[in-house]
């Protein structure tokens, strides 16, 4: 049996959520995930194709074209793609897939932070935006080219990895993390940071260093909550770990105004 264990942190605010929200605040979650990792494959962000390609590759920030597949044929549902342009503001599309067929966004993408199945079937094969790559039955060869990922059975990409539009301020309000051993019953250690680089031209910051187990939970609160000013990219990333066969998940919350 795994042992399962997490480590949440809540930043304190200064900030009144009320006054926010009569501002025009709307609350926003991100959930990540990773697939099974080894220590090999360390420092690795956390997102679902982390085993292929451990550090996530961000697009070119004047944004470029995307494309989409399955790799089961059978998945023909619209897929909302959720993310920022060549401006860094906030973008969107729907676009239909059609199997292990190539399929071609209709707009260019600097970020992708979500994707979401809008129908009412449930994807039966692993979903994939990329930038362009070969394409085998409806996987891309390349790791690097892959921007998000819905696994099958979710409806939904765990991309822990997300941005802030230009003109837009993420306030934290919590977030959380956690690991799983899966067949490994010994002790799991990892730390794990959250960076953050202001767009188009910075560079990742560490903002905070968190240790996580899967032996017991931890909890850390913060005195200050650290408000977040777009353009930016948010990257949770796996720093170091003591064990093989790990799951790791994050979730952030907060207001975006």
């Amino acid at each position: 049996m795994c042992i399962f264990c997490c480590i949440c942190v809540i930043w304190c605010m200064p900030y009144d959520i009320s006054d926010l929200e009569k501002k025009g605040a709307k609350k926003m979650r991100s959930f990540g995930m990773t697939d099974v990792i080894n220590v090999a494959q360390i420092p690795a962000d956390i997102w679902n194709f982390a085993s292929g390609s451990p550090l996530y590759a961000f697009p070119n920030n004047t944004g470029e074209t995307m494309y989409i597949s399955s790799s089961n044929t059978g998945d023909t549902m619209n897929i909302y793609v959720n993310g920022l342009d060549g401006s860094f503001l906030p973008q969107t599309e729907t676009i239909t897939i059609s199997g292990q067929t190539k399929v071609t966004l209709n707009k260019k993408f600097s970020r992708i932070n979500s994707l979401e199945n809008m129908g009412s079937v449930n994807v039966a094969g692993k979903v994939f935006v990329y930038t362009n790559s070969t394409v085998i039955a409806g996987v891309p060869s390349s790791g690097a080219a892959i921007k998000a990922l819905i696994d099958d059975g979710y409806n939904t990409s765990a991309n822990g990895i997300f941005s802030v539009a230009s003109g837009q301020t993420f306030y934290a309000t919590s977030y959380h993390l956690s690991c799983d051993g899966k067949n490994n019953t010994s002790t799991v250690n990892s730390t794990i940071e959250f960076d953050v680089r202001q767009l188009p031209s910075g560079v990742f910051k560490t903002k905070e260093i968190a240790a996580v187990s899967n032996q017991s939970p931890a909890v850390v609160q913060l005195s200050v909550v650290y408000p977040i000013t777009g353009p930016a990219d948010i990257r949770p990333r796996i720093r170091s770990l003591q064990s093989n066969t790990v799951q790791f998940y994050c979730v952030v919350e907060g207001l975006i105004l």
